[in-house]
């Protein structure tokens, strides 16, 4: 098992891409719920995790896991509905401690086949800056 922490919420890239959607599709949001708490129990194997390759992402980011999200809605596969793009911006700590996963992206499969390095970028950066100022409040 490969267990982590989900933050869907410290985003407003996946937060609005999300709302786009879960506006036409009225289950999404319970889809979700329960592909994040899958993805929570293990990020590696949930949803048909695919890590992405390396693209030589700015940092923060160290690792990048692309998941299948169904549509209830749609009736489709989750191969055929949505994807959430989730990042990790710490390493594996030695503790065992969980680390915390960042959904940055959400898109329909139907609109684009991936998303963009660019794209990825920008969301963590927002996602970033939010943890910095949080950190420095407290």
């Amino acid at each position: 098992m490969n267990p982590c922490d989900v933050d869907d919420s410290s985003s407003p890239t996946f937060h609005s891409q999300f709302s786009t959607f879960a506006k036409k599709h009225r289950k999404l949001k319970d889809d979700l719920a329960a592909a994040i708490e899958t993805i929570g129990r293990d990020y590696k194997n949930a949803c048909d995790a695919a890590r992405v390759p390396n693209r030589n992402f700015k940092e923060p980011i160290k690792e990048v896991w692309k998941y299948s999200i169904k549509s209830t809605d749609l009736q489709r596969s989750p191969k055929n509905g949505f994807r959430a793009v989730g990042v990790f911006l710490d390493e594996q700590s030695t503790d065992g401690k969980p680390r915390t996963m960042y959904l940055a992206l959400f898109y329909f499969k139907g609109d684009q086949a991936d998303f963009g390095k660019d794209e990825l970028e920008r969301a963590v950066a927002f996602i970033h800056s939010k943890i910095k100022a949080a950190r420095e409040q407290s």
